[in-house]
């Protein structure tokens, strides 16, 4: 076997370096290594909500058998376009609420945690480096991707405002979007008998439960054998949309504090708090819609390039998406040469899409909570709720990978065609 062509080096062990690691390593002429900072691969957050397009995307990278292992098959829609994917109800009210608008179409849900173990699962030996933190890089590397608080899209960033001008600093962080989240699992066992012997609707479905400025998700996966059920509680403050929030952005929170934020809500959202004993508490960043993903020879990906809100639940999707496409692009090289309009081709599909759903994640909390311009009119969110998540059901991934080969492939014709000569 010859010398690879291309070294990648990849900055961040989640799920988009994960996946773009094992797509790339089915190719000899790539060489791929991993530097993940902590010493083991792990996630943030417990559930992963997989939309229909996604799945489509894990199917085509081989991943689909191992991905249908580590589904709740109780929960398992992806063929099913008539399947359940949220109940939306009105429930900041003493009285029990009811349903105002249902989410139709296929769709899975999986713990974050298992996923990555399948995609690790699936790494050739010897090629990740853990204890491993980036401090800096230089443009003659090939770097790709390392989270939301990204050192490579600051170092990007700082790079490019010392060419071009100040104006780039502004998407060197990422910026509190006002929004702080209450977050648990439970256990089924603990939900199965709350209301005259029945167990909870959240064991089986998955919930939207919407009030003024707050609202909460709710949807149960799998972690190992247990089943669980994933809660996520949301309290938003808009006019604070990018002040300072002061680290930790994490820490535990006593149930007190999300009782109180609570307390007048219905019935079903009650029998959940309080079986929240031990919540975590999240100040929710995300990041200003970035006019660039390269520079040089350095891409960012996931989080690094487009880290959103979850209230799309998206977000490891757009990941999953960025992998696939910018691996079958570098598949494409025959020499390090092509390097510029591979990852300008890349861009150029993904910057669209993946800041789409970076701003669309932003307006479904303000739909949820009743403060989109919509008013508190249940129809009206109803279907801005659908049309929100139209996109995910009705485009075609394999169709942006097709262009993105197609721009390079434009891009490779005017780089290397002849020049025709001045006629004198």
């Amino acid at each position: 076997m010859g010398q690879p062509i291309l070294n990648i080096a990849i900055c961040g062990g989640g799920i988009s370096g994960l996946c773009l690691a094992v797509a790339l390593s089915k190719y000899p002429a790539i060489h791929v290594e991993i530097f993940e900072a902590a010493e083991r691969f792990s996630e943030i957050g417990a559930g992963m909500l997989i939309w229909s397009r996604t799945h489509k995307i894990i199917e085509l990278m081989g991943l689909g058998t191992l991905f249908t292992e580590i589904i709740d098959q109780s929960q398992y829609t992806s063929k099913q376009p008539s399947s359940l994917i949220f109940e939306y109800r009105r429930s900041d009210q003493h009285e029990e609420a009811s349903q105002f608008y249902q989410l139709n179409g296929p769709s899975a849900c999986v713990h974050r945690a298992q996923f990555l173990d399948i995609l690790a699962s699936q790494l050739p030996p010897g090629i990740v480096h853990f204890n491993s933190k980036l401090e800096s890089y230089t443009l003659s590397g090939s770097n790709r991707c390392d989270g939301i608080k990204s050192v490579i899209r600051q170092q990007m960033f700082h790079d490019l405002a010392k060419q071009f001008g100040d104006h780039y600093l502004k998407y060197v962080n990422p910026v509190w979007t006002g929004t702080t989240a209450y977050r648990a699992l439970i256990p089924v066992e603990q939900l199965a008998n709350v209301s005259n012997g029945e167990k909870h609707m959240a064991c089986t479905n998955r919930m939207v439960y919407c009030g003024k400025n707050k609202h909460i998700n709710t949807y149960p996966i799998r972690d190992g054998d247990l089943a669980m059920v994933n809660v996520v509680a949301s309290c938003s403050d808009r006019s604070k949309l990018e002040e300072f929030y002061p680290e930790p952005w994490v820490r535990d929170a006593p149930q007190a504090e999300l009782l109180a934020a609570f307390e007048n809500w219905e019935p079903d959202v009650q029998q959940l708090l309080i079986r929240m004993s031990k919540p975590t508490h999240w100040a929710i960043h995300h990041l200003r819609p970035l006019p660039q993903f390269a520079n040089g020879r350095v891409v960012l990906i996931g989080d690094a390039a487009h880290g959103a809100a979850p209230h799309l639940g998206a977000g490891a999707g757009q990941a999953i998406e960025d992998a696939y496409v910018l691996s079958n692009l570098l598949a494409t090289m025959s020499n390090v040469s092509s390097l510029h309009q591979v990852l300008e081709a890349y861009q150029h599909v993904r910057l669209t899409s993946a800041i789409h759903v970076l701003k669309e994640s932003y307006n479904m909390g303000h739909i949820t909570e009743f403060d989109g311009g919509f008013g508190e009119e249940m129809a009206i969110v109803g279907a801005e709720i659908s049309r929100q998540c139209m996109w995910f059901d009705q485009t075609d991934p394999d169709g942006e990978n097709q262009r993105a080969l197609d721009y390079l492939a434009s891009l490779l014709k005017l780089e290397y065609e002849p020049k025709s000569e001045e006629c004198h």
